[in-house]
């Protein structure tokens, strides 16, 4: 009988090694969305300063932001479904890769809608950003 690990956590794929009945491990299933701003990006006032957003298409948990600018920096919000993400606002975005974690664990539904919110520019031109995901099944 093959021994599988009890696991209480959704999202987890078994990955079978091929040397063995037993020979596997569980894994977290994880997806990316890029989102890209083409050109210069812009900070207006209320509403206009909402890119996108992208409307999500899978039921999980938001890990983190990934990002950069072509040229310039740019300072802005994660937003879900309107409302900044706790851990994801104020976040300086320039030339060099950036990493950013949500403070909270953030769910996130089919039909949210994710996307940036600008709060100040420096002659920024595009935006670069990517969402991972940990996907539950």
């Amino acid at each position: 009988m093959p021994v599988v690990p009890n696991t209480s956590q959704p999202g987890y794929l078994f990955v079978a090694q091929g040397n063995g009945q037993n020979s596997g491990y569980w894994t977290p299933l994880t997806d990316s969305k890029d989102f890209s701003i083409f050109g210069t990006v812009v900070a207006t006032t209320g509403a206009a300063n909402q890119y996108g957003p992208y409307r999500n298409n899978l039921q999980g948990q938001l890990l983190q932001v990934a990002g950069k600018v072509l040229s310039g920096s740019l300072n802005l919000d994660i937003q879900q479904n309107g409302t900044g993400i706790t851990g994801l606002t104020s976040l300086a975005f320039t030339t060099t890769d950036a990493v950013f974690t949500p403070t909270n664990t953030t769910i996130v539904s089919v039909s949210d809608y994710l996307g940036p919110y600008i709060n100040s520019v420096s002659s920024a031109e595009g935006l670069q950003l990517s969402f991972l995901f940990w996907v539950y099944l």
